[in-house]
């Protein structure tokens, strides 16, 4: 038995079934809109806490430049390797409230890594592009949106510097970025519940999607409908200043984008 395996054994069997749905469903969809794009899966690379604090891992490459959804879908369809040139890496943590009938998340944080080829001859050497990090503030200040963004190109570093990132992350190297300006980490931009499941969907939403495509419209509808149920809500029990909208989960990446 694998570590991976003997890791999976011990998750949470509601979702374990729910990842494994989200796993297959992304790949079912990727393979109509681009199938030259690569999904890894969404890995479970540690688990803490009695087995609550969930810690997770996936990469998407062979992205097209976002630019290129200028052009016809058929053109898109047949750039060469050496112009899908960009790849996300992503890393997350989860908090799963296990004790109540229906599974919930308790805490979570998400670091994205967006990357380019430094060559196209060699695309598993990267460069970064730019860091992000999504996570929610509980300390119910009236200044911090509850579900926020921070712009941090350090988010994602430890996914190429960290040894228990290495099995999971292949063969891809990245020249890491500088931190940036401090001030940054004071700057949080409100998200809906940016786990990183809807992580995944935004990175799909704006990299293939194409925005006049008819059946990339069905397929993403679709994609959009069959994974919300999948999509864990927050538990806000511990809240006590929280809109009615955030109560009734409408915070969820689902309901973020237009209903074609």
């Amino acid at each position: 038995m694998t570590h991976s395996d003997y890791i999976l054994r011990r998750v949470d069997q509601r979702f374990k079934n729910n990842l494994n749905f989200f796993n297959s469903k992304i790949k079912q969809t990727l393979s109509r809109l681009n199938s030259k794009v690569y999904f890894s899966d969404i890995t479970v690379v540690n688990l803490e806490n009695n087995n609550r604090d969930i810690e997770l891992f996936c990469y998407i490459k062979n992205l097209p430049d976002c630019g290129s959804k200028d052009k016809p879908l058929q053109d898109i369809v047949k750039l060469p390797s050496h112009r899908l040139s960009h790849s996300v890496f992503i890393t997350a943590i989860l908090t799963l409230d296990t004790n109540s009938e229906k599974l919930s998340i308790i805490k979570y944080n998400t670091e994205v890594k967006y990357c380019e080829f430094i060559k196209p001859a060699t695309p598993t050497s990267l460069k970064g592009i730019i860091g992000f990090h999504y996570d929610f503030d509980d300390k119910e200040q009236p200044n911090h949106p509850i579900f926020h963004a921070q712009q941090n190109n350090k988010c994602g570093n430890r996914i190429f510097t960290e040894e228990k990132y290495k099995s999971f992350r292949s063969n891809h190297t990245c020249e890491l970025d500088l931190e940036g300006p401090s001030q940054l980490k004071y700057i949080r931009i409100p998200t809906p519940q940016m786990d990183i499941f809807s992580t995944v969907i935004a990175v799909l939403a704006d990299y293939i999607v194409h925005p006049t495509a008819e059946q990339h419209k069905d397929l993403f509808r679709n994609l959009l409908r069959d994974i919300h149920p999948y999509i864990l809500p927050f538990n806000f029990n511990e809240f006590g200043r929280i809109n009615n909208d955030f109560k009734q989960n409408k915070s969820t990446v689902s309901y973020w984008y237009p209903n074609f």
